[in-house]
């Protein structure tokens, strides 16, 4: 009986050659070319595109031509032969809330009249006339007037004691009845000021 005996497998082939390469695909279309404001008697390709100022709109050319009235974006007869509306302006957004008030200037009514009653009252001042009332020994009024002929009354300020303690002092002004008060607290030794102001 005859014997088969089997070889080894042989090496791999060397690989084949490469195809052809494909043939190029066609050309993408331009993009979008911003031209500003719509220009009479200019040339405009597809996809070129114009603002509107009027009504903000911005429109892309769909077909080729040199601008004219009649082609005009928006208002020419022909405008849709030649234009399309590319994007709208938005809506307004709501108003924003308020702002917090701002605190008041140096300027305000009160620290003016704080300061006019300053200015009056003080004992350098030499433009005031002061006239001082005494209950005892208590200074219980001073009146403050202009100093000229007619010594129109400027400012009056009361005080009012408890037992041999200031306790408060109003002052008013004459012509508008604006008023300062200032009350007198005390903590043991310790006096404590509080101060308010009225201005009509």
């Amino acid at each position: 009986m005859a014997i088969i005996t089997r070889g080894r497998p042989g090496g791999s082939g060397t690989s084949g050659s490469s195809g052809s390469s494909g043939s190029s695909g066609t050309s993408g279309s331009s993009g979008a070319i911003w031209q500003g404001e719509w220009q009479d008697s200019s040339s405009y390709i597809i996809g070129d595109l114009i603002y509107d100022s009027t009504t903000g709109n911005v429109y892309i050319c769909i077909q080729t031509h040199i601008s004219n009235i009649t082609n005009q974006p928006g208002v020419g007869v022909d405008w849709e032969t030649y234009w399309a509306i590319f994007s709208t302006p938005g809506s307004d957004g709501t108003s924003g809330t308020s702002g917090t008030s701002g605190t008041s200037g140096a300027g305000s009514l009160e620290e003016k009249l704080a300061l006019e009653i300053q200015l009056a009252f003080d004992p350098s001042n030499p433009s005031v006339r002061k006239e001082f009332t005494y209950t005892g020994k208590d200074l219980t009024q001073i009146d403050i007037y202009t100093n000229d002929v007619t010594a129109t009354l400027l400012f009056t300020k009361v005080f009012s004691y408890s037992g041999k303690s200031l306790i408060q002092t109003i002052t008013t002004r004459y012509i508008d009845g604006a008023t300062m008060t200032v009350d007198f607290t005390y903590s043991g030794n310790d006096l404590i000021r509080t101060e308010s102001l009225y201005v009509v």
